[in-house]
């Protein structure tokens, strides 16, 4: 028997996460599962996790380069990186999220637009042949705005993947939130959408 190709593969894919995500919003039986709202000190938005991340502080002088920003702060702790995943040694099924959170100043986020916003994103999945590519931008105000790139890919395993960037920005801060998830797998689409929809701005 033939196996599906990458085509194949990715209709068969779209059509799980659309009947996933109807799934999700008709089923209300379920039992609750633990949830951690994640919000970094002097973040402006918050967001929920599965669980709680292991996170990295950025630093002003640190020796690694800092993501992002085209003249960060020398000193002091600007930011951090927050990881989480999840891997299921039975199934390969894995959902991988990586959060960046910066301090910014007014002057850079005000040049953030559909433009360079994109730019950034599209670095972000680029070890990716992804399809079905969607962009949405918000028109912002102000410093405020937001951004988000969602595609699907197939891995070396011919194992369907959902990847998403979200790209947020605040009145003096920043993050990029990336994601990468199996998604097959109905309990890992429910953990994004709770994500996706939680990302909350505090006023």
């Amino acid at each position: 028997m033939q196996k599906p190709g990458k085509c194949d593969r990715i209709k068969d894919m779209k059509k799980f996460f659309a009947f996933a995500v109807l799934a999700l919003v008709l089923s209300s039986a379920a039992p609750a599962e633990a949830k951690y709202i994640y919000r970094p000190n002097d973040a402006e938005y918050s967001m929920m996790l599965p669980e709680a991340p292991s996170a990295v502080g950025i630093w002003g002088d640190q020796k690694n380069a800092i993501p992002y920003l085209t003249k960060p702060p020398r000193f002091g702790e600007i930011g951090e990186v927050a990881t989480y995943r999840r891997y299921d040694d039975k199934t390969g099924d894995f959902m991988d999220i990586k959060i960046t959170f910066l301090k910014a100043d007014r002057d850079f986020l005000l040049t953030r637009n559909e433009t360079n916003m994109r730019s950034v994103m599209e670095k972000e999945v680029a070890d990716f042949m992804l399809e079905d590519k969607k962009f949405a931008v918000s028109k912002g105000e102000d410093t405020i705005k937001w951004a988000t790139l969602t595609g699907f890919s197939v891995d070396k395993k011919n194992r369907a993947l959902y990847n998403a960037v979200h790209y947020l920005t605040g009145r003096s801060t920043m993050m990029v939130v990336k994601v990468q998830y199996s998604v097959e797998n109905e309990k890992l689409n429910k953990q994004y959408q709770d994500l996706a929809t939680s990302i909350r701005l505090a006023q």
